[in-house]
């Protein structure tokens, strides 16, 4: 760091980068902040505190905690855009690169792929691609599907026939209902998207080397989408995303959120997926990636933090 500089110039100065021919990336990532603006002040005095620049902010949704049933009501949709405006320029205070998917509780607006942005500093890519490097990209997807129980946890082999079906836990938004219907429904955006915006890429001579995917509820068969409640294991993954990640070879994360206490890291086939946890409790993860030998980006470091504790 410069000593003719101070951090809050280094800040702005070193945003400002052309992100596209670097060897490491400092990426913040967060989810479900769920109008938690005292968080959003801590973090901001952490970071001065830690002077840590990050070239990303990602966001994983639910900024907000709208319930299904106040979708419909225009004027409540309305304040509520106002109110994530708010939320994400206060993202664009702790990084001026801010790439965000919605969650089941932000408004359904952010769901329409030719939305307009909320703010100058950040882009929602719902169903789409966003250039991280020459070489790496993201692809975000929103939204959840209900959660189901059961007495069993995921490494249990009679797991299937033991899940309650009949009885959701949580309702998904916007992939509603039976959880095999709403689960298909949900995979077929995801698809179509993914392919849809691979083929723009392609169009424009774009190469599909890596990927991460920011998702906001996780893949089924991961400790990190599973909350232990009612006695209960409550499941709240995908499986076709789960059956997407272990049969793609060019994924090197899969970052989620939506489970609050399905925190950390773990692996679904040889993709790492990490969950920070909520920001609602004041958590939040940092993901540092590196080329290596072969010049491809490895997951260098992750640090998941706590802002009550740090």
């Amino acid at each position: 760091m410069s000593e003719n500089k101070s951090f809050e110039e280094l800040f702005i100065v070193d945003q400002g980068v052309d992100s596209l021919k670097k060897k490491e990336l400092n990426i913040i990532f967060l989810s479900d902040i769920h109008e938690s603006f005292n968080y959003l002040e801590k973090l901001k005095e952490w970071q001065m505190k830690h002077k840590i620049l990050f070239d990303y902010l990602l966001c994983g949704g639910d900024f907000l905690s709208l319930k299904n049933e106040e979708q419909s009501n225009s004027n409540t949709v309305f304040k509520s855009e106002g109110i994530m405006s708010s939320i994400l320029n206060y993202l664009e205070c702790i990084c001026l690169n801010v790439v965000y998917i919605p969650g089941n509780h932000d408004p359904y607006t952010l769901f329409n792929l030719k939305s307009p942005k909320l703010t100058v500093r950040s882009t929602n890519i719902h169903s789409k691609f966003f250039q991280l490097d020459k070489d790496l990209f993201l692809f975000g997807f929103g939204g959840s599907i209900p959660a189901f129980p059961s007495k069993l946890n995921v490494s249990d082999c009679n797991l299937y026939e033991e899940i309650d079906y009949e009885n959701n836990v949580y309702s998904g938004y916007p992939f509603e209902g039976n959880y095999k219907i709403s689960d298909e429904k949900l995979f077929e955006g995801f698809k179509k998207g993914w392919e849809d915006s691979k083929n723009q890429l392609e169009s424009e001579k774009q190469v599909l080397k890596q990927v991460i995917l920011l998702t906001h509820l996780g893949p089924f068969y991961s400790q990190t989408t599973i909350n232990q409640e009612f006695n209960k294991y409550i499941y709240m993954g995908s499986k076709y995303l789960d059956n997407f990640i272990k049969k793609s070879d060019n994924i090197l994360l899969d970052l989620h959120g939506h489970t609050h206490d399905g925190e950390g890291m773990t692996t679904v086939g040889k993709v790492k997926v990490i969950n920070p946890g909520t920001f609602l409790k004041g958590n939040f993860s940092i993901v540092k990636l590196k080329r290596n030998y072969n010049n491809e980006w490895k997951l260098e470091k992750l640090e998941i933090i706590n802002l009550d504790f740090n």
